[in-house]
């Protein structure tokens, strides 16, 4: 009765190490009659096919789960008939988000079985069926082919367990990801989650222990994946609060980083209040704006109260204790590009950590996918199945969205000019800034024919800034100077932002003498401006900021260096 059983769910890159399969093997563990063979094969989308494939052709497995997603449906699509061709008598069974669709077995003709929905059940009882040589025709959440449409299951018992021995062996170190709940109270029409499936909650006592289990399990960062965390405060707070204590008492270790996706109008000042005593890094959240647009908030079916979450946000940007990722998405149902221009301008103003401009996409499952001739959206219908164009914003607004983003990206995003995009954004709109500069990128990606390194980046932003906001020349230097010295781990500073002075030794020497560095820390030292009004910035890298990223500069009048 004993099976061979290999579960896979190739991730998009290596740091990522998905749950699902741990949960597929943990629900076999406890609702299976039979004990099992078990292997979880780990893999990502980047990795040869060939190779993947003999990895999981190596387990000998008489029955395959295979998860699939947006990020790996590509992948699997040519991974799958390399494998079934070599495990004529394997059974494949299929399930995820992707495949949440009438003509799923269409677009994935290898699988025997699709389960849709949470499957630890389905799966466990599936697999009983087939040792069992029964027609598993009757599963609630299985899918058999040429059989009639079936609801996607879920099931309101406490998740399984996902974690032991063999999960913890194979993480070194990568994100890892908890459930504290399942289901979302929201319904917006883009997302998967927007079906008004019923939160709910694993017990605070596991969650606590899974808290712990994974903290100590070697992973640096740790991610919820509940839709909206803070959808019941109290319980958010209580957790937040278990971290803070245990963080402080030394059950979990210092250099960790628990990831929440949080409903922006939902944090209240309580939340904020905890945030404010939490030790730097220790927590980075993740707030979906999406839209200032009201028509396109009704549309979307979100309702969200966008002037708190903006006072929210900036309370808790402005601690510089937690990390603040902002979303907004392009394509949505009735808006325009001034309007979307408009929102970027007025969230960019908050200073997110992280402002992502990303881009819609027609999930499988989602209501969006069914009201697509009703909004006039045209999307690409392969993976990841991206808008090109909507009634209100044309093949040629998405593409100028497009170009700013790539200079959001590279400067602003990865933390390598922050100090001088914000600087500039108080002179002319960031969309308007973004947009220049990512023109003047995609010139220069396009004429080197490869991306750019950090010294080509670096100078082409100041060339272009100079030449065309030459009355701020001085302080685009001095802020692209330090914001170099601040991201950028070098005592390497870039010809454009260098100022030659023959005093440069002379106050090296002083900077030394008055201010002695670490022993073993590397120190970078930069004069900028000229005259009276010029300074010296130094930097010593050691003890980066978790949260900006940064390394304190320091930055000191030459004149009154020189004095004292």
């Amino acid at each position: 009765m004993r099976k061979n059983i290999s579960l896979t769910a190739p991730s998009s890159s290596f740091v990522h190490c998905s749950l699902s399969p741990w949960c597929l093997k943990a629900g076999l563990e406890k609702f299976s009659k039979y004990k099992h063979n078990i292997d979880v094969i780990s893999a990502t989308v980047n990795e040869d096919l060939n190779t993947v494939a003999k990895r999981i052709i190596d387990t000998s497995p008489d029955i395959l789960g295979i998860c699939c997603y947006i990020w790996n449906i590509a992948f699997l699509r040519e991974l799958l008939p390399m494998l079934k061709a070599a495990l004529p008598n394997c059974i494949f069974v299929a399930g995820g988000p992707e495949l949440l669709s009438d003509d799923a077995f269409d677009r994935l003709p290898e699988a025997d079985y699709i389960i849709l929905g949470e499957g630890e059940i389905p799966f466990a009882k599936l697999v009983d069926m087939l040792i069992e040589n029964k027609t598993p025709d009757n599963i609630d959440g299985v899918m058999v082919k040429g059989a009639s449409h079936v609801d996607t299951y879920y099931h309101y018992d406490i998740p399984v367990m996902p974690y032991d021995e063999s999960y913890f062996k194979q993480l070194k170190g990568r994100i890892s990801y908890i459930e504290s709940s399942r289901g979302c109270p929201f319904s917006c029409t883009f997302c998967l989650s927007g079906r008004r499936e019923k939160v709910r909650y694993l017990p605070m006592e596991d969650t606590k222990k899974r808290i712990l289990m994974l903290a100590n399990g070697g992973s640096k960062t740790i991610k919820f994946v509940d839709r909206t965390f803070n959808a019941n405060k109290k319980r958010a707070k209580e957790i937040i609060s278990f971290i803070m204590d245990k963080h402080k008492n030394g059950e979990i270790p210092q250099d960790i980083c628990f990831h929440f996706e949080m409903a922006g109008d939902l944090i209240d000042n309580g939340i904020v209040e905890l945030f404010s005593q939490s030790p730097e890094g220790l927590f980075q959240i993740e707030v979906g704006i999406q839209s200032l647009n009201e028509a396109t908030l009704e549309a979307i079916q979100r309702k969200t109260d966008v002037e708190k979450i903006k006072t929210q946000l900036e309370k808790i940007i402005s601690l510089d204790t937690v990390r603040v990722h902002v979303d907004l998405i392009a394509g949505l149902p009735l808006e325009t590009l001034d309007s979307f221009i408009d929102a970027f301008n007025k969230v960019f103003a908050i200073k997110p950590h992280i402002l992502q401009l990303g881009f819609l996409k027609i999930l499988y499952g989602s209501k969006m996918r069914s009201q697509t001739e009703e909004f006039g959206i045209i999307y690409n219908e392969q993976p990841p199945y991206e808008v090109i164009s909507t009634k209100h914003m044309s093949k040629k607004d998405m593409l100028i969205l497009k170009r700013a983003e790539r200079a959001l990206e590279l400067l602003y995003n990865r933390r390598r000019f922050v100090n001088t995009m914000q600087l500039l954004a108080g002179k002319m709109p960031a969309f308007d800034l973004f947009l220049a500069l990512g023109d003047v990128i995609l010139a220069k990606e396009k004429e080197k024919n490869s991306p750019l390194s950090l010294e080509e980046l670096t100078e082409a932003v100041y060339s272009y800034l100079i030449d065309k906001m030459p009355e701020y020349a001085t302080e685009i230097k001095s802020a692209m100077l330090y914001d170099r010295l601040s991201s950028t781990a070098t005592s390497f500073i870039p010809h454009c932002l260098r100022s030659e002075s023959h005093l440069y030794n002379k106050l090296k020497d002083i900077i030394n003498k008055k201010y002695p560095k670490e022993k073993n820390i590397h120190r970078a030292i930069a004069v900028t401006g000229n005259d009276d009004k010029a300074k010296v910035f130094w930097a010593d890298y050691s003890n980066k900021h978790p949260v900006t990223e940064h390394y304190k500069v320091n930055c000191v009048y030459v004149k009154e260096l020189l004095t004292d």
